[in-house]
């Protein structure tokens, strides 16, 4: 087996892993700042089997509640209107409107 590069050595990735948690930077930050390869932090923290908390500082490692509400549109402007033979209008003003009616039409 050939010896390992530089950039593929344990005590490389050690070393950037220990740095990038000292930092306060991103992953993205770090990388680009140290010419480190962004793609290969994933492969040596698990190889490395370092905790994720490593991976950012814990002051930038927050979790907060999020509420999902389903979309609503502020517009009074449809997004379709279509015109039946009957009189009659229908305004949709959904995309999920738009969708369900052109899945029943086809």
């Amino acid at each position: 087996m050939k010896p390992a590069t530089p950039i593929e050595s344990k005590a490389y990735w050690e070393h950037h892993i220990q740095q990038l948690n000292v930092s306060g930077l991103s992953r993205k930050q770090y990388c680009a700042k140290h010419g480190v390869i962004y793609d290969r932090f994933p492969y040596w923290i698990k190889k490395l089997s370092l905790p994720a908390s490593t991976i950012k500082p814990s002051s930038q490692q927050t979790l907060v509640a999020v509420k999902v509400l389903p979309k609503t549109f502020t517009t009074n402007t449809p997004l379709c209107t279509l015109h039946f033979q009957n009189a009659t209008v229908l305004h949709i003003y959904s995309t999920d409107a738009l969708d369900l009616l052109l899945t029943r039409m086809s």
